[in-house]
């Protein structure tokens, strides 16, 4: 049987004659040039040396097994075996078309044997080759098929012939078994019997009724037992080696992919005004959910290049159908929660009265009630108080809505109710030494809290005793809430953080004494749960207590260390880049804020979580105040920037630049008014004309 190959340089097509096929190459006799003729003689090594037999030829074979035509299944005796000093010689078979298997050598114990070696000719010597004259078959000259080998290993042999390492080769009619290549021992044509005993590994029924058990020993071996069962069975195309590899080059692809989902958050975030780390955060999450998806599936999948393609897309949509569902459902609750905070309810009006009853004649009104500072703003858009002895420090309005309190550069404090009328004076409060730096009321309104540099003077609402309670400390803290008739307070004393408990009978009846009734230890009481006290934060800029009875202190760098109940530091926040000294919070919903040097504010809510971040001002923020609702809060810096933000979303929604630095701001007492302290003055203020 000629073998025919085409010339790679001048494209002729060539056959060399039964009988040429010892050597690997050869030349061509039109242009000379060298061909190799190692495909050709795969291709017809690789040819099928039986057919299935029929019944009839079966049975001609039961009744003359002298005549039994020859099988590939069933190899010659196996020769003796070589001793030690004999050099065994191989070549290339002689015929491949032969109908006789060659038997395997002795296995070398490696997955695949060395080439066998065979002499090599120069280029003289080589044999030429003659030109293809037959005319080509219908259709033209089939495509070379590279043989797919496989190393496996043979476990079971019910003939007893060979058992052990070799390769099988898969061709598009059966499969070979060899150990050196191009010199098979088995043939297993298409229409054999087979199944898979264990994964990765086939059984099959020759047509002599010889049984052979193979196992893959590759990566891929139980997807290739299973299409190679299929195979023999006429249910599946020819394995090939393309289809068992790894596309690596598709993980570029998922990679692609995976990017493109962490857009959709990114997006989402700043349309919606939710932050971009926030958006980060949950872009890469997606990225990374994606990323996996996508690799599972080129690395797992056998599917073409194309489906793989269609299922990574597939996926990328599902997990962004996903995001958009759970993020159209959050955005639709805050909406509702951010309306139902603004909008008050309003009950409907019942049925009216078919027979309504005559009106009420008028009450006599009386002699009218003289009016005050916030009636005073509603009706003139502004009403300023009495000028104090001295610059304005400090200014706050007492959670029941009605009592204030203002604090002066020299120390002194003036306390006074928001109902009396314009024309009375305010009552003197207590007097610390050293500007007022912050006035603050507990959460029942009973006790004010005077802060100072050297620690906190506390009085009665009603009334400051001649010498009023002191707590020393460099910089000291009061919870805004009682416990168990307790002020709960953080002081830093020396090189400690001390948190202490001091009974309000001792704010509200303190011992004789000249100028302040200092606290002594025996005064105050340590939590249960405390045994040391913590080394005093870096700094500090600020010291304060949140509503949920968190202690803050702030940094020079903007760092935040935090301690929840009985001291328990939590993870330092590091959201500020610039040094916080305002804060503020709200009694009413536990919310807190914090301002820096660079007029970024962050917005502490109660539940708990990271902070909302929002840079207001290009200076540094200089006061801080909650509407009444909580539902808005003021910020203010050192050049005279008034801005209001919206709590729920953290976005500036008014912005004024006033006449002159506002030195404290209270919002309130209602959530259109607010009162301000600039100068000697503290002023009323209806909003809507504030911020005109």
């Amino acid at each position: 049987m000629a073998v025919r190959v085409v010339c790679r340089a001048c494209g002729k097509r060539l056959k060399l004659p039964e009988g040429g096929t010892q050597r690997r190459s050869a030349k061509c006799p039109k242009c000379l040039a060298t061909v190799d003729l190692t495909a050709a003689l795969e291709a017809s090594v690789y040819l099928p040396a039986i057919s299935a037999p029929r019944a009839e030829t079966e049975r001609n074979a039961e009744k003359s097994p002298a005549k039994r035509p020859p099988s590939a299944s069933v190899p010659p005796p196996m020769p003796p075996k070589a001793s030690a000093k004999t050099t065994v010689k191989t070549s290339l078979p002689p015929s491949p078309v032969s109908t006789k298997a060659t038997p395997p050598p002795k296995a070398s114990g490696g997955l695949r044997p060395p080439l066998a070696k065979t002499e090599l000719l120069s280029l003289d010597d080589e044999t030429p080759l003659s030109l293809d004259d037959d005319p080509p078959p219908d259709g033209g000259h089939p495509a070379e098929t590279v043989p797919f080998r496989v190393p496996v290993r043979v476990l079971a042999d019910s003939a007893r012939q060979y058992v052990g390492p070799c390769f099988a080769v898969f061709v598009p009619h059966g499969a070979f078994l060899e150990v050196e290549p191009l010199k098979p021992f088995l043939y297993i044509p298409v229409g054999c019997r087979s199944d898979a005993p264990a994964a990765g590994e086939m059984t099959v029924t020759l047509p002599d009724k010889r049984a052979v058990t193979l196992r893959v020993e590759a990566r891929y071996a139980r997807p290739l037992a299973r299409d190679a069962i299929l195979f023999l069975a006429g249910k599946h195309p020819v394995p090939v080696a393309a289809d068992y590899r790894r596309k690596w080059w598709l993980l570029w692809l998922a990679l692609i992919f995976a990017l493109g989902l962490a857009s959709g958050p990114l997006v989402l975030s700043q349309t919606a005004n939710v932050g971009l780390e926030f958006g980060l955060m949950v872009g890469a999450a997606f990225a990374l959910v994606g990323l996996v998806a996508n690799t599972s599936v080129v690395l797992f999948s056998r599917r073409s290049v194309p489906a793989q393609v269609a299922v990574m897309a597939l996926l990328c949509v599902l997990v962004t159908g996903v995001f958009f569902f759970g993020a159209t459902a959050y955005l639709a609750g805050r909406k509702q929660a951010i309306e139902q905070v603004q909008t008050p309810i309003v009950e409907p009006p019942g049925p009216p009265n078919p027979n309504p009853n005559p009106p009420d004649p008028p009450p006599d009104p009386g002699p009218r009630r003289p009016d005050t500072h916030v009636d005073k703003a509603y009706a003139n858009g502004a009403s300023a108080l009495d000028e104090g002895p001295a610059e304005v420090t400090a200014l706050n309005i007492a959670p029941d809505g009605n009592h204030f309190a203002i604090g002066y550069a020299d120390g002194s404090t003036r306390v006074g109710a928001l109902d009396q009328p314009a024309y009375e004076t305010m009552s003197p409060g207590p007097k610390v030494d050293g500007p007022v730096t912050r006035l603050q009321f507990d959460s029942s309104s009973q006790f004010l809290f005077a802060t100072s540099s050297t620690g906190v003077v506390a009085v009665p609402r009603n009334g400051s005793p001649a010498a009023p309670a002191k707590i020393n400390g460099a910089f000291v803290a009061v919870a805004p809430d009682l416990a168990n008739d307790r002020v709960r307070f953080a002081a830093v004393r020396g090189n400690a953080l001390a948190h202490r408990f001091l009974s309000t009978t001792f704010v509200l009846t303190p011992p004789k004494a000249k100028g302040f009734a200092t606290t002594v230890p025996k005064d105050e009481v340590t939590p249960a749960g405390i045994t040391t006290d913590p080394t005093k934060p870096t700094g500090p800029t600020f010291l304060a207590w949140t509503p949920a009875d968190r202690l803050f202190a702030g940094a020079p760098d903007g760092s935040i260390t935090i301690w929840s109940l009985p001291m328990k530091a939590e993870t330092v926040n590091r959201d500020h880049k610039a040094p916080v000294k305002a804060w503020t919070a709200c009694v009413g919903t536990g919310d807190f804020a914090t301002g820096d040097d660079k007029g970024t504010i962050a917005l502490w809510l109660y539940r708990g979580g990271k902070p909302t971040v929002e840079a207001v001002f290009a200076a540094p923020v200089t006061g801080l105040s909650f509407a009444p609702s909580g539902a808005w809060l003021a910020v203010t810096d050192n050049t005279g920037w008034l801005a209001i933000i919206e709590v729920p979303t953290g976005k500036v929604v008014q912005r004024k630049k006033l006449a002159a630095p506002v030195k404290a701001l209270a919002f309130g007492p209602n959530e259109d008014t607010m009162t301000l302290g600039a100068g000697k003055t503290v002023e009323v203020w209806r909003l809507s004309e504030l911020m005109k």
